[in-house]
């Protein structure tokens, strides 16, 4: 089942633009927002990019690990090379 959960944004639309969809709303029988609802829905019913969330905490471990790394805190090792790989790992 999907996530129900939602989230109220803001979103500017020149006049004409406005009243046009209004218009259009209203003679769908709908209001403005359940309009702008369909049209959305309609528009990513067939996408097919996979879509994930992350919850805060995740994100902050992200940011600090991008952080972290540059910084150069992180070393890079070519994952091909089993010596450079031993190295790391202290692996004789």
């Amino acid at each position: 089942m999907e996530n129900l959960k939602t989230i109220k944004k803001t979103t500017t639309y020149t006049v004409a633009m406005y009243d046009k969809a209004r218009v259009k709303a209203e003679y769908l029988g709908l209001t403005f927002h359940e309009y702008l609802k369909h049209l959305v829905a309609n528009d990513i019913q067939k996408l097919d990019i996979p879509v994930y969330r992350i919850d805060d905490e995740t994100a902050k471990d992200i940011l600090k690990s991008y952080q972290e790394y540059k910084e150069g805190k992180y070393k890079t090792v070519d994952p091909s090379n089993e010596q450079q790989i031993n190295k790391m790992l202290d692996i004789e």
